[in-house]
């Protein structure tokens, strides 16, 4: 098995049961992160996502943009890697971040380390 995916641990990810999928959102999510609108709430910077972009990202994804809110996404709320946020604007922005499990992913935090240096975003573990 390989060992790391996208930067993460695989062995950790199976055992937080996330999949290839989720894990390749996450790298994408982690990617756009920088480019995105932030808003700062009580606990944290969130980014503000339209998770349309995200989807239209991977259209190997044979599965409908329902699907993808719910499960891809769902699944890193679910494990803790993410945490969601619902903000409101001029309609229903959705805020995303990094959540208290994603420094696990990370082969011995590293990566974590790594992410913090370069972005300052104080809400990676």
């Amino acid at each position: 098995m390989t060992p790391v995916i996208y930067g993460y641990s695989q062995e950790v990810a199976l055992d937080m049961g996330l999949t290839h999928d989720d894990l390749l959102v996450l790298h994408l999510f982690n990617k756009k992160r920088k480019l995105l609108p932030k808003q700062l709430f009580e606990d944290g910077i969130y980014y503000c996502v339209d998770y349309k972009s995200l989807f239209a990202e991977v259209p190997l994804f044979k599965i409908t943009y329902s699907a993808f809110r719910k499960y891809r996404i769902g699944n890193l709320v679910k494990s803790g890697v993410i945490q969601r946020e619902k903000m409101q604007a001029k309609g229903t922005i959705i805020g995303l971040r990094i959540g208290c499990n994603y420094s696990k992913l990370s082969p011995q935090g590293v990566y974590a380390k790594e992410l913090l240096q370069k972005t300052g975003d104080k809400n990676i573990p």
